[in-house]
């Protein structure tokens, strides 16, 4: 089961990662058009 938890919280760290990478493209985007 600590297993499972552990992949859960690596799956959400990705996922927070990726929203914030997006955020800094969108960012990026508006600032550049």
């Amino acid at each position: 089961m600590k297993g499972f938890i552990d992949d859960a919280n690596y799956s959400v760290g990705l996922l927070d990662e990726g929203t914030n990478l997006g955020n800094v493209i969108d960012n990026y985007v508006y600032e550049h058009t």
